[in-house]
C-alpha cells in the first residue's frame, strides 16, 4: 500500500500569493528548498529533482488524485498547497484544515485509493475524507501527546491507520479508532527518523528510519534487522518517501532547505530563567538531544514548531543551531505575555512541575 508520510519531510516549488489568494509561480532561488528524489531504494543520484513552495513550508506526500503515484504538497500554518505531479508549478488544490500548530498526518483514510489530509492535536487525531476545507469525518485518541504520529496500511487491506513511535518502540494500530496497538516492537535507534512505506510493493506499509544519511528499511512490522540499508543525500536533509512512479514500491526522497545565514557576533549568554532546568526540559523533550529532527514538525532540544521558532526570531531550523540559542530563543517565547510552560511544552511541563 502507498505510504501515507506526513514526515516533517518536505517538498517546495517557489511561490507567490498575491493578495486575492491566487498562486502564482515564481523563479526559484538560492533561497528555495530543493526536493530529491530517488526511484529505487538505494544510493546514487536524484531521479527527480525540483522546487516547490517556501523552505519553512511542512512538507506532504500523497496521491491526492487517486492515479496511483505519490506527489508532494505543502502545508503552510493551516493551508495546504497540493500538487499533482512531482514538478514545479502552480498547485491544484488549496485550502484550509486544522490549526497552524497542528500536524500534519495523511492518508487512505476509507480504502477508496486517494489519500487526503488530517491533522494529530496532542494524542487526537482529526481525519477528513476529502482534500477540502470542512469539518473531521473522523475524530479519535491514540498515543501519548508527545509520541511521532505515524500512518501505514499495516495489514495489506487498503485501508492506511495510525500509529505512533516512542523512543524506538512502534505502536501500530489496525483501525482509526482508540483502543490498543494492534502491533508492538522495537526498531532503530530512539533519535532514529521514522519513516513508512510499502518497500517491496507487497501492498503492506511496514517501518523504517533515517539515522544521518543512511536509511534503514524493513519488509515486516516486527522487530529484526534491517532488509535494505543505503545511503542518500545529507544528514541535515529532511526525509520524504513516496510511490513517485506509481509502481507500487515506495521509495525515499530528500528535501534540502538553505542553511541559516550566519549570526552576528552572539553577546554574552544569559538566561533568566536556571540552565539547568533548560537541560532537565531538553532531556524530557528530546532525549536532551539539541540537534534533534525527528521528522515529527517539531525540532531541536526544546521542539520548537519552525512557526514558533521564526517567531521570536529565529532563523533557519532550531536543530542547526547550538544549545544556548535555542534556550535564548525559549527564553523570548517564555516572555510573551500568552506563552506559558503549560500551553507550550504541555507534557514535559507537567512532568518537572513547572505548570
Amino acid at each position: 500500500m502507498r505510504a501515507g508520510t506526513r514526515i516533517r519531510t518536505v517538498t517546495t516549488l517557489a511561490v507567490a500569493l498575491t493578495a486575492g489568494g491566487a498562486l502564482l509561480a515564481s523563479p526559484a532561488s538560492a533561497e528555495d528548498g530543493r526536493n530529491l528524489l530517488r526511484i529505487d531504494n538505494a544510493g546514487g543520484d536524484a531521479d527527480i529533482e525540483f522546487i516547490y513552495g517556501r523552505p519553512d513550508d511542512t512538507a506532504v506526500v500523497g496521491d491526492w488524485d487517486g492515479n496511483g503515484t505519490q506527489t508532494v504538497g505543502v502545508r503552510r500554518g493551516d493551508r495546504y498547497f497540493i500538487r499533482n505531479s512531482n514538478s514545479a508549478g502552480f498547485a491544484d488544490l488549496d485550502f484550509h484544515f486544522g490549526r497552524d500548530d497542528d500536524t500534519p498526518v495523511v492518508g487512505d483514510w476509507n480504502g477508496n485509493g486517494t489519500q487526503t489530509v488530517g491533522v494529530r492535536r496532542g494524542d487526537r487525531y482529526f481525519i477528513r475524507n476529502s482534500n477540502s476545507s470542512g469539518f473531521a469525518d473522523l475524530d479519535f485518541h491514540f498515543g501519548r501527546d508527545d509520541d511521532t504520529p505515524l500512518v501505514g496500511d499495516w495489514n495489506g487491506d487498503g485501508t492506511q491507520t495510525v500509529g505512533v513511535r516512542r523512543g524506538n518502540r512502534f505502536l501500530l494500530r489496525n483501525s482509526n479508532s482508540s483502543g490498543f496497538a494492534s502491533l508492538d516492537f522495537r526498531f532503530g535507534r530512539d533519535d532514529d527518523i521514522p519513516l513508512v512505506g510499502d518497500w517491496d510493493g507487497d501492498g503492506i506499509d511496514t517501518i523504517g528510519v533515517r539515522r544521518g544519511d543512511r536509511f534503514f528499511l524493513r519488509n515486516s512490522n516486527t522487530a529484526g534487522p534491517a532488509d535494505v540499508v543505503f545511503n542518500f543525500g545529507q544528514s541535515d536533509d529532511l526525509a520524504l518517501v513516496g510511490d513517485w512512479t506509481g509502481d507500487g514500491v515506495t521509495t525515499v526522497g530528500v528535501r534540502r532547505v538553505p542553511l541559516p545565514e550566519p549570526e552576528p557576533e552572539p553577546q554574552a549568554f544569559t538566561t533568566a530563567v536556571d540552565v539547568a532546568i533548560w537541560d532537565r526540559l531538553a532531556q524530557c523533550e528530546s532525549g536532551g538531544n539539541w540537534q534533534m529532527n525527528s521528522g515529527n514538525g517539531y525540532y531541536g532540544g526544546l521542539q520548537f514548531m519552525v512557526e514558533t521558532w521564526r517567531s521570536v526570531g529565529g532563523t533557519g531550523y532550531p536543530h542547526q543551531h547550538p544549545r544556548e540559542e535555542q534556550i535564548r530563543r525559549a527564553e523570548i517565547l517564555l516572555s510573551q505575555p500568552w506563552a506559558t510552560w503549560g500551553n507550550q511544552w504541555p507534557a514535559c511541563s507537567r512532568r518537572l512541575g513547572l505548570s
